[in-house]
């Protein structure tokens, strides 16, 4: 199934697709993968915060989705309502945490990174010193498809997520 496939399938009452391509975006990946169940806990919880969000008493016109069983996205249509700013942004980092509790997961260790094995097609976890390994024994190459959680709005998720090495942050591990 292509990305976009995926994107447009999992939409819901307030989904990504609901929200312009400038909203402000923010990715969290698990060191491990959620089972069905935990997906639709934190989807509950993530939908529920949405729809409560708030930026200096106006609402914020957000989403929140899960991915792949893997990764947390949350984004804020700025253009649409109320900016996002400091108090809004700890709200949805409290969120975050939260799901973290629920789980046991960790969401915010920037040393993990993730890849779609060529062979299986599936996507890995990699420590960062192991991924640097994997790329110089060839296992990973600059056509390997990484994900680019450093992405900052919509569109750049819709087009630039999942993306070969070679376009990406990564390519500065060649």
């Amino acid at each position: 199934m292509a990305f976009l496939d995926l994107f447009k399938s999992t939409s819901k009452t307030l989904s990504l697709n609901n929200l312009g391509d400038s909203s402000k975006i923010w990715i969290y990946q698990a060191n491990r993968f959620f089972t069905d169940e935990e997906v639709v806990e934190i989807t509950t919880l993530g939908t529920e915060f949405t729809s409560n969000w708030k930026s200096h008493q106006h609402p914020v016109k957000g989403a929140f989705e899960v991915f792949y069983n893997l990764f947390v996205v949350i984004a804020a249509d700025e253009e649409a309502s109320a900016g996002v700013s400091g108090c809004s942004i700890d709200s949805s980092v409290k969120i975050i945490k939260d799901i973290e509790a629920t789980t046991g997961v960790s969401l915010f260790d920037r040393m993990l990174l993730s890849y779609r094995d060529a062979a299986t097609g599936q996507i890995e976890l990699l420590k960062m010193p192991e991924f640097s390994n994997r790329l110089k024994s060839g296992d990973i190459t600059p056509e390997t498809m990484v994900f680019n959680n450093l992405v900052t709005t919509l569109g750049d998720f819709k087009n630039g997520w999942e993306v070969p090495l070679k376009h990406s942050w990564h390519k500065q591990m060649l």
